[in-house]
């Protein structure tokens, strides 16, 4: 009986300690090590396992938890709250893992850098954008003369005054851009609802920017037939791009 208590040793004080030289001095903790300890089990080992933080947990000869919530797996340290380690491998936590997953589908590294071209009723990216499409690395170099996916209006007869409408603009794998929108057809009284209203992109694409066009007072605006210049066939065009995506804090 004597042999088996100082290998298991429950403690309600502290937590759990399992193997001669744990020590789990974290309210609620749980060290199991398997350390020599000295003659009378009551000196503990250095290489024993030590979960000194509330609720931390320490598992294998040197294995160390230090911070509130940090499980040590094997030989090492973990001083970071709340996080998993195996000996000296941080394990993502759940959103990190989740950010690095949305970061591969669809991420964006570097901006397309969307402008009008020299004809103005087509666009143009300015710059080499880099990003993924379902986890696949696209490097996409600049592209002038891009024309809208379809013949898209913002309709004037509503007789609700200058309309907006917004274009979602996306690249699928293989580079190639598209637009899409809300509908053929926009009545958007405010800009702000014109954003709204964009959609996602398509299946195997990511979205890259959007173009926003003010048609003029009264009349109608046609994709790739009237021109994106300010003042001309409509009151404004700008162009946004999609916020370059970052990796997930560091693990």
């Amino acid at each position: 009986m004597a042999s088996s208590l100082e290998v298991l040793n429950l403690t309600s004080a502290t937590g759990v300690e399992l193997g001669r030289g744990a020590v789990a001095s974290g309210a609620n903790a749980i060290a199991a090590g398997a350390a020599q300890g000295n003659a009378a089990g009551t000196i503990p080992d250095p290489a024993g396992a030590f979960a000194t933080a509330a609720k931390s947990i320490a598992v294998g000869a040197g294995a160390n938890a230090t911070a509130a919530g940090a499980v040590q797996l094997g030989e090492g340290t973990n001083s970071t709250a709340n996080s998993l380690q195996f000996q000296d491998t941080r394990i993502p936590t759940e959103t990190q893992y989740n950010a690095l997953v949305n970061f591969l589908d669809s991420g964006i590294l570097v901006n397309a850098d969307l402008a009008i071209s020299a004809t103005a009723e087509k666009f143009k990216t300015t710059a080499t954008a880099y990003y993924f499409v379902d986890g696949y690395p696209v490097a996409k170099a600049a592209e002038d003369n891009l024309v809208f996916s379809a013949a898209y209006t913002i309709n004037a007869a509503t007789g609700a005054g200058a309309l907006w409408g917004a274009f979602l603009v996306q690249g699928n794998k293989a580079g190639t851009i598209s637009t899409k929108a809300a509908a053929a057809d926009q009545v958007y009284e405010t800009e702000d609802e014109a954003v709204a209203a964009l959609p996602a992109a398509d299946a195997g694409n990511t979205a890259l920017g959007y173009i926003v066009v003010n048609a003029n007072d009264g009349a109608d605006w046609t994709a790739n037939t009237d021109d994106m210049t300010d003042a001309s066939d409509c009151l404004t065009t700008t162009f946004h791009e999609i916020a370059e995506s970052t990796l997930p804090a560091t693990i």
